[in-house]
């Protein structure tokens, strides 16, 4: 998937600072590229907690860490996908984002 981003004008970025923490992917257009960007957290779930609780924390922590920050302001749609890991069972969430014209993120209804 990586690859292919790369290979269609994208840039990866892994483990990078980011407003207050280090995201684990980002992918992020080049310029003339695209709008859109992604921003992937993954999580390794080792106690009682489910999986989908764990993956919905990711998602939170994207939004209280900033992860967003430094976006090219190109960038109009943005999707945050969490992923919980435990054993071999894996848990997947995302949602897409729009950039209003006051630099805000809103959460699309699609």
């Amino acid at each position: 998937m990586f690859v292919v981003a790369r290979d269609r004008g994208y840039i990866v970025h892994s483990n990078h600072e980011a407003g207050v923490g280090r995201y684990d992917v980002k992918i992020v257009p080049k310029s003339g590229v695209g709008e859109m960007a992604i921003i992937i957290e993954f999580k390794i779930v080792r106690n009682n907690k489910s999986l989908t609780e764990a993956v919905h924390e990711v998602l939170c922590q994207i939004e209280e860490k900033q992860y967003r920050a430094g976006l090219q302001d190109e960038v109009k749609r943005l999707l945050e996908i969490g992923i919980a890991f435990k054993g071999k069972e894996a848990c997947v969430v995302g949602h897409l984002l729009n950039r209003t014209e006051n630099r805000e993120w809103i959460k699309s209804l699609q």
